[in-house]
């Protein structure tokens, strides 16, 4: 959980989803996967509780919609000004 506000509504954002799991072999033995992954450019519209700032509403162009996303999939490109 996140207790501070990294983003402002209209700042232009990354979106870098994590694709990577963990998995175990067949002695049980973890071991972590990774996917492949895709970044997408998006528009901050702002989070979905002041009070905890874990999740937040994003506009991804490529998708030509809204969605929640976690605040740490998020990496900040441009501030708006």
């Amino acid at each position: 959980m996140f207790f501070e506000k990294w983003f402002d509504e209209g700042d232009l954002i990354m979106y870098a989803p994590d694709h990577s799991h963990v998995a175990f072999d067949s002695s049980f033995n973890p071991y972590k996967i990774e996917g492949k992954q895709f970044n997408e450019v998006g528009v901050f519209l702002g989070y979905t509780c002041e009070d905890s700032f874990d999740s937040c509403r994003i506009f991804l162009s490529s998708k030509q919609k809204s969605i929640i996303v976690a605040q740490g999939e998020l990496r900040l490109l441009s501030k708006k000004r």
